[in-house]
C-alpha cells in the first residue's frame, strides 16, 4: 500500500474529496484516507473490511486502523504503515487475540500502539459498511448498471 499511497499530504495540496479515487490518483493522503483504501481495495477483493477509530482511554487521542474480516475473526491491520501483528500462534491477530493479552508486542509496538489497543473492545464492526459503499460501482444507480452489463 505504502508504495502506491503516500502517507503524508504535502503542503497546500487539497485532501477533501468526493471520491477515494482521488486520493489513488493523487498518490497522496492522510492517515485514515490510506486506511479508507485499503479496506475499499479488500472489498474489492471479496473480503468483509472496514475503518475503526480507536481512542486512547480517557482522552480524545486516536488511531485509526483497518479492520479484515478472515475465518470468523476481525484481524486488525495498520495499512498506513504496512503493519499487521501476529498473535501467540502466529497467525494474524485480530481483535480478540488482542484483548484476551496473546499478541506478544515489541517494545516500541508497545509504545506506539498498546495506549490505543484498548479501545479496540468499542470498535462497532457492525458498522463497517463504508469500503463497500464507496466502491464506484455500488456508487452507479441500477439503470445504468443494467445498461453496462448488457453491453
Amino acid at each position: 500500500m505504502s508504495s502506491n499511497i503516500s502517507y503524508g499530504v504535502p503542503t497546500g495540496l487539497k485532501v477533501v474529496d468526493d471520491h477515494p479515487l482521488n486520493i489513488i490518483i493523487r498518490q497522496f493522503g492522510a492517515g485514515d484516507q490510506v486506511e479508507d483504501i485499503f479496506t475499499i481495495l479488500c472489498s474489492y477483493a471479496g473480503m468483509e473490511a472496514g475503518v475503526g477509530r480507536c481512542f486512547k482511554p480517557g482522552t480524545r487521542e486516536s488511531m485509526v486502523l483497518s479492520f479484515i474480516s478472515a475465518d470468523g475473526r476481525w484481524l486488525v491491520i495498520d495499512a498506513k504503515n504496512g503493519r499487521y501483528f501476529l498473535n501467540d500462534n502466529k497467525r494474524v491477530a485480530g481483535i480478540e487475540d488482542f484483548l484476551g493479552g496473546m499478541v506478544p508486542l515489541s517494545d516500541s509496538d508497545q509504545v506506539a500502539y498498546l495506549p490505543f489497543l484498548a479501545g479496540l473492545k468499542d470498535v462497532d464492526t457492525g458498522l463497517f459498511t463504508r469500503a463497500e459503499e464507496q466502491m464506484p460501482l455500488m456508487r452507479i444507480p441500477a439503470k445504468i448498471k443494467r445498461r453496462l452489463n448488457n453491453k
